[in-house]
């Protein structure tokens, strides 16, 4: 699973964990998400649209804790999370 930022004809995409895996991956994840914003598109990011619950491919869920430190990532930038 991928996290996509589209940025017009461009997208970003960065790993994305789900339930169950270790605070290390979420911090890492997370981090890659904060990394792209900062590096190629910071003030051209409106809004991170995120799909909490994926059962296309079965019952997949994100992390409570990737969800809140999104949140706080797309705090930081002005950028408005949408579920």
């Amino acid at each position: 699973m991928h996290l996509r930022i589209a940025l017009g004809s461009t997208s970003l995409y960065v790993p994305k964990p789900v339930r169950g895996n270790n605070i290390n991956y979420i911090d890492f994840c997370v981090d890659m998400v904060r990394q792209a914003i900062i590096n190629t598109a910071i003030g051209r990011v409106a809004g991170i649209i995120v799909e909490p619950v994926q059962s296309a491919g079965g019952q997949i869920d994100f992390s409570h804790e990737y969800l809140r430190k999104l949140r706080d990532v797309c705090d930081e930038f002005g950028i408005l999370l949408i579920f």
